[in-house]
């Protein structure tokens, strides 16, 4: 290949830029607004005496597991039922349609939304209270917030922000359903309407470029943060205390934020799939070999990223180093770049038995999301004594007696957790089924897509409300094994 020939590859057209002009669009109001009110609500649950904060912490994390295609089918329903209500009742709607890029940027900031509160949360939480009391002794509560506590929680917030910011530009199902012109589905239509593998890999690198930013800016806002400035349970933030009119104040706008991200979606789901009524509906239409195509998909991939993770712990351990970096590089790839570049290096020869297998998918899944698993794995795994695996080599135990009673034993919660975590991304993913899914393989978010543009809306909504419940059944059934394991060890 030329010079001419390569320049040509990367070049990015008049059109080609007013798509990745959307793309910063979306992302940066998304990430701005989400970061700002998640931020708010955060403060609000740990710093002040609001009520049901443990409720609204719970609710919170149903948005959060939820993929934001599913976010915009259900919101699409609703908005359908409400057009239907309108048009019974004889009022002329507003709008014909939900679509267009200020619908995705409303959408897409309450799916992401929870990443914003959980991380300010944690970060309002754990501030010292010695440095707020100092302040408070000299200056006005609001000052201190601005000058102590603010600018002390602003790494965490600006890593929520860039975080997000990564998650928005990638996106592909919500401005897909929306019809809103986004780069990264030019990525996708270079490969699959014009078959240009090295077109298609090319457009990514403005992505790469932005989303390798965001990554790296946020690993190194978090590694600047002083967290001697961090405290443990002996010394927390004293709450403030809202005056009634406040209080009411600040509950409204949190159950808002709770009816628009959570309520909201679930009941459109349920009312428009007739699941209470007709629950048979969700495994008709091929609904239930979907899902079970997509059961064992995330499985055999959860169990594979949690083994891997597994042993990247037991080498860094080893060898006393920590790997955080170059886990993280996967965030930063567009999930049709990943297809793309895994379908260019399996199409030959002795390959092709995995490229025409599920497999391909699974590795897919597996580049894509081994960073969450590798971290979930990493943080649970940090209560692990080392120690304890001397003292049982001291008491003459073989080193497989001391893997079986000892060291797994302690890292099952690890094991737990990050296999969970493993399984619900691979179950709910979108991009990568739609690239890596052999002929005639379906996964449920797959036909989900599909049923959109070519189905009805029943089936839809019933076939979304079944793998959100699977997600949600997932995290639960998740929380109530590591609650047992604690205790059991406890």
């Amino acid at each position: 290949m030329d010079l001419n020939s390569l320049l040509n590859t990367f070049a990015i057209d008049a059109r080609q830029l007013f798509l990745l002009q959307n793309s910063l669009v979306l992302a940066l109001s998304v990430a701005t607004i989400a970061t700002l009110l998640g931020s708010i609500i955060g403060f609000l649950l740990a710093r002040t005496n609001i009520v049901l904060k443990k409720i609204v912490l719970l609710l919170m994390i149903v948005p959060l597991v939820i993929p934001p295609y599913i976010f915009t089918v259900a919101w699409l329903n609703f908005f359908y039922q409400l057009k239907i209500i309108a048009f019974k009742s004889g009022i002329e709607p507003t709008l014909s349609t939900l679509s267009g890029i200020y619908a995705s940027i409303g959408i897409l900031t309450l799916c992401f939304l929870p990443i914003a509160v959980y991380l300010s949360y944690f970060a309002f939480r754990n501030l010292d209270a010695h440095l707020e009391e100092a302040g408070i002794l000299q200056q006005p509560r609001l000052r201190v917030f601005w000058r102590i506590s603010l600018r002390l929680a602003a790494p965490v917030i600006l890593a929520a922000f860039l975080i997000i910011f990564t998650l928005t530009i990638t996106e592909f199902g919500t401005p897909s359903l929306l019809l809103v012109p986004v780069f990264v589905q030019e990525i996708y239509a270079q490969f699959s309407a014009f078959f240009d593998f090295a077109r298609a890999f090319a457009l990514s690198y403005p992505l790469l470029l932005f989303s390798l930013l965001a990554v790296f800016g946020s690993v190194y806002v978090l590694r600047k943060q002083s967290f001697a400035t961090l405290t443990g349970d002996s010394q927390k933030p004293k709450l403030i205390r809202l005056s009634p009119i406040l209080h009411v104040i600040s509950l409204t706008f949190v159950v808002v934020v709770l009816t628009l991200s959570v309520v909201i979606p679930i009941y459109s789901l349920i009312r428009q799939g007739e699941v209470l009524t007709s629950p048979a509906w969700i495994f008709q239409d091929q609904g239930g070999v979907a899902l079970l195509r997509s059961l064992l998909v995330a499985a055999l991939s959860a169990t594979i990223m949690m083994t891997l993770s597994l042993g990247v712990y037991n080498l860094t351990r080893r060898l006393k180093t920590i790997v955080s970096l170059p886990l993280l590089l996967p965030l930063a790839i567009p999930s049709v770049s990943i297809g793309i570049l895994l379908i260019w290096i399996f199409n030959h020869g002795a390959l092709q038995f995995i490229y025409s297998s599920v497999f391909l998918l699974v590795i897919g899944l597996c580049v894509k999301f081994i960073p969450f698993v590798l971290i979930a794995f990493i943080a649970f795994a940090a209560q692990f004594d080392s120690r304890l695996v001397e003292v049982a080599k001291t008491l003459g135990k073989t080193s497989s007696e001391t893997l079986q009673k000892v060291t797994l034993p302690l890292l099952l919660p690890a094991i737990l957790v990050s296999w969970f975590v493993g399984f619900i991304l691979a179950v709910s993913d979108l991009g990568l089924g739609l690239l890596l899914s052999p002929p005639g393989f379906q996964t449920l978010p797959v036909r989900i897509f599909i049923l959109v543009h070519y189905g009805s809306a029943r089936p839809v909504a019933a076939f979304s409300f079944l793998l959100v419940f699977v997600v949600l059944l997932s995290l639960g059934l998740c929380a109530f094994l590591y609650s047992k394991l604690r205790r059991t060890y406890d």
